[in-house]
């Protein structure tokens, strides 16, 4: 039984198990793809380097980030088509992880997750990511231990394309 799990699909039950990621959804997140050199937004100093690149033939994106106080981290994106969202996970050289779920506006890419807290109300995160008109991207993000009531910073980076 166990052998039969394994056993490769034929080129027909492979097509048609498996839908293609050529909408147009699917390619929300390609500006952000590349070689890219992190700095802060409003300082200019170096936050990291970052590789983000398709995986599994274009149905989902990865990012692979170091920033030079060690930290090494990344995450995997993807158009989740069932829920029509996209679903972004994340985790790193601290252990912790993170489970983000948003959409496109327009713009840019806005996407939220709670964090439980023992407690203490949950923490809303969001992450918003903005294609630039230079050819840059802007990652920022904010936190709020309000139920959104009100937001202060995490972070604001600023992605170059790396020479």
């Amino acid at each position: 039984m166990v052998l039969a799990l394994l056993m490769p699909l034929s080129p027909v039950q492979t097509a048609l198990a498996a839908p293609d990621c050529t909408a147009a959804e699917h390619r929300q997140l390609d500006f952000w793809l590349g070689r890219w050199t992190v700095v802060e937004t409003s300082t200019g100093a170096h936050a990291g380097e970052s590789v983000i690149e398709p995986i599994y033939r274009g149905c989902a994106i990865r990012e692979t980030f170091e920033s030079p106080t060690g930290f090494v981290g990344g995450s995997t994106n993807l158009w989740d088509r069932a829920a029509g969202e996209w679903v972004q996970f994340g985790t790193g050289s601290t252990g912790a992880r993170m489970l983000f779920t948003g959409g496109w506006d327009g713009e840019r890419m806005s996407l939220l997750t709670s964090q439980t807290r023992t407690g203490r109300p949950p923490l809303l995160i969001r992450m918003r990511l903005q294609p630039l008109q230079d050819g840059s991207v802007r990652q920022w993000s904010e936190m709020s231990s309000d139920h959104g009531e009100t937001w202060r910073p995490r972070y604001d980076f600023t992605y170059r394309r790396a020479g």
